[in-house]
């Protein structure tokens, strides 16, 4: 059942950008569940975002220095956040530097008003 509403959901979505009613930018990730964004967007995984696109670590051992936590652990949120294309992660030899991907995150709250 509930993916038979997210379907109509996203179908609801496309039909109003198609119509030129919303306008998203192609640079974004589209969120139509509350459950799946608290997933993605926990507090560290939000700063690790800031950080990335404010310091542009050239590692991951540098971006979890620099948020004084465990490399492990920010493997972990990378990996999750990269999942749902939020990050990319680009390797050069054994050395993973996270950029971000997205500029913009769409949810929705409510229905999509008509124009009249």
């Amino acid at each position: 059942m509930e993916l038979k509403k997210k379907s109509e959901q996203l179908n609801e979505l496309i039909t109003h950008i198609i119509k030129g009613e919303v306008s998203i930018p192609n640079n974004s990730l589209v969120f139509l569940d509350s459950k799946t964004l608290i997933e993605v967007f926990t507090k560290r995984r939000a700063e690790l975002l800031d950080y990335i696109k404010k310091y542009h670590p050239q590692s991951v051992q540098k971006l979890a220095s620099l948020v004084h936590r465990k490399k492990q652990a920010v493997n972990r949120d990378l990996r999750i956040l990269q999942s749902h294309e939020l990050v990319k992660m680009e390797k050069k030899g054994r050395i993973a530097t996270p950029t971000v991907e997205k500029v913009f995150i769409v949810y929705e709250i409510g229905k999509i008003p008509a124009k009249t």
